[in-house]
């Protein structure tokens, strides 16, 4: 993305305005069977971002907003 304002502001009205989608539609993320613990994660795909989430009973938890272009044996989602 660089260091540009005006991408960064694109990018982050798009991220809001695709978590704020997960409100109505909670599943929409794709479950991340790549992420521990296993099937519990859901992931959501923005570009090169995901943003991977949990359902709780009435709230959905950010658990990490993750840039794709990096070594994916970094990623670590927690329990």
């Amino acid at each position: 993305m660089g260091r540009n304002p005006d991408s960064a502001d694109r990018l982050a009205a798009e991220v809001f305005e695709r978590v704020d989608l997960l409100a109505h539609h909670p599943e929409l993320g794709a479950v991340a069977l790549d992420a521990d613990p296993k099937g519990r994660v859901r992931r959501l795909v923005i570009g090169p971002f995901r943003v991977f989430y949990r359902l709780k009973e009435d709230r959905i938890e950010i658990v990490r907003f993750w840039d794709a272009r990096q070594d994916p044996r970094m990623l670590s989602i927690g329990k």
